[in-house]
């Protein structure tokens, strides 16, 4: 059983069990096993529909490395500049792409304390209300709370997804 938050986990440990293994799940020789890990931990019915004959075993092993990054950075609170911006579109690709699995693991990675951190961070949510400029990365940060804002309001029964 994978791991939603983690499924590659026990394919790292594979790897570094041998030179073979290693040669073996590479991401160019693998892409048919990480496109079924993608297609069993993620929500695939939105692109499919919209990419059917563009979404191929690599691309679907790309889109895979992505989001894994993404939900790694949510997890870990990682709120450096390295890929940010890229992992926040990933984030906003997700809860667009969502039939109810994508929701349910960011939920369970607490992506939505993960945003609110953004900005935080960046002393964007000041009392005053002032803010000296806005950025791309800002107003992306704005969106991903309104598109993750069920997720934060886990005192209403009905917006809590069924995870």
């Amino acid at each position: 059983m994978l791991s939603p938050e983690n499924p590659m986990q026990d394919l790292r440990s594979l790897r570094r069990a041998s030179p073979t293994f290693w040669a073996m799940l590479q991401d160019c020789n693998a892409t048919h096993l990480y496109s079924r890990i993608f297609r069993s931990v993620y929500d695939t019915g939105a692109r499919l529909r919209r990419y059917r004959h563009t979404a191929t075993n690599s691309v679907l092993t790309f889109e895979l490395f992505l989001r894994q990054r993404t939900v790694r950075r949510a997890r870990m609170s990682d709120f450096s500049s390295d890929f940010l911006e890229r992992d926040l579109w990933t984030a906003v690709q997700m809860m667009m792409e969502d039939d109810g699995r994508n929701e349910c693991l960011l939920f369970r990675v607490r992506f939505a304390e993960f945003v609110l951190g953004i900005g935080r961070s960046q002393g964007w949510f000041l009392l005053d209300g002032h803010v000296e400029r806005h950025s791309p990365l800002q107003y992306l940060v704005i969106w991903l709370l309104y598109l993750v804002a069920p997720l934060c309001t886990s005192s209403v029964p009905s917006l809590t997804p069924l995870c």
